[in-house]
């Protein structure tokens, strides 16, 4: 009977043996799964980060841009009106300057 017994002990005790190292086992599983969750979720976050961070440089940039060539434009429109200015003042001296030469020639002195 003893032996018997013994036997029965011995299954019974290999048995909890296993189910104790399965246990540890699916903790250690778990605990890498949460882990890499983790790690997998921070470098997803960094990559969002990362992207918005770029979208925002690429924003910037391009606000720089475009605010540069509207300097550009504005200065061409500029230079364009200062330049019809200068042509509208010298036709005005002319103007007056035959008008100028029309009177004089008008009175005899």
């Amino acid at each position: 009977g003893m032996e018997e017994y013994h036997e029965e002990w011995k299954e019974m005790y290999g048995k909890k043996v296993q189910m104790e190292i399965l246990k540890q086992e699916d903790t250690k599983l778990k605990k890498t799964i949460a882990y890499e969750g983790e790690m997998l979720h921070k470098s997803a976050i960094n990559a969002i980060v990362k992207n918005i961070a770029n979208e925002i440089k690429m924003h910037n940039e391009k606000v720089k841009a475009d605010a540069a060539l509207r300097e550009v434009q504005n200065a061409k429109k500029l230079r364009g009106e200062s330049k019809q200015l200068q042509e509208d003042a010298k036709e005005l001296a002319e103007m007056k300057k035959e008008k100028t030469e029309a009177g004089a020639k008008k009175k005899p002195k």
